[in-house]
């Protein structure tokens, strides 16, 4: 597979931010952690993958209760592009519950 390059986080609120995988550092004796991305108070992130140029599959309840399975790779990933600890846009459909996958190569471009 290819090398990923990219953190692409998911909260509670159905807010997606997208950021360099160099961005996140790596903490050698443990610690407390790394903010990935900002979340309003009581908000909680629901997922992070590390993906590359394919980019990401976003899954969960959209508008009327319809499920939602879309592929966000190029111009579609680019809008939730930002720096770490940003508070990220909405993801346009609106997801509930969301979670987050590769895509399988069928799904590619």
């Amino acid at each position: 597979g290819e090398w990923a390059t990219t953190i692409f986080c998911v909260s509670e609120g159905g807010r997606a931010l997208a950021f360099p995988i160099g961005e996140a550092k790596s903490l050698r004796n443990g610690g407390r952690g790394t903010m990935l991305m900002g979340l309003d108070k009581n908000e909680s992130l629901l997922q992070a993958i590390a993906c590359g140029a394919d980019g990401v599959v976003v899954r969960g309840v959209g508008r009327g209760g319809k499920a939602v399975d879309k592929l966000f790779s190029g111009a579609a990933f680019a809008v939730y592009e930002g720096a770490r600890a940003r508070k990220g846009r909405l993801l346009e459909p609106r997801v509930k519950d969301a979670s987050l996958a590769l895509p399988k190569p069928a799904q590619q471009r």
